[in-house]
């Protein structure tokens, strides 16, 4: 996956012509911020705090999150950004995510499977 995502960059900028500026290179992160190997893992509930599932891979396009993949019950469903609820708790140092969706929902989903390498 990270391959494809710096063949995907230098691809970007080569095909650009583009000069990179050193003032470009480089961004901070604020502390709160998710960290991806942070995020992959994360259980997801729904909002009655029933298991759903867990997050095992996040797809991207460009340099946007396209979906987070879930393992559900044996299979994998891609989950819109926007249908996920993610919050931090400090105390415990650990994410957690939610969502609004049954079990069902999930289960009746169209299957996602990983792309071969």
């Amino acid at each position: 996956m990270k391959s494809i995502l710096l063949a995907t960059a230098v691809a970007t900028v080569v095909a650009s012509g583009a000069r990179v500026q050193a003032a470009d290179l480089f961004t901070t992160v604020p502390a709160g911020e998710a960290i991806v190997s942070k995020v992959v893992g994360i259980n997801v509930d729904d909002n009655t705090h029933r298991h759903l599932g867990s997050i095992r891979e996040i797809a991207y396009a460009g340099p946007s999150v396209k979906a987070y993949i879930l393992e559900a019950g044996g299979h994998m469903v891609a989950i819109a950004p926007a249908a996920l609820r993610f919050s931090y708790d400090a105390g415990a140092k650990s994410w957690s995510a939610a969502m609004e969706a049954t079990a069902d929902q999930i289960k009746g989903a169209p299957e996602f499977t990983l792309p071969a390498e």
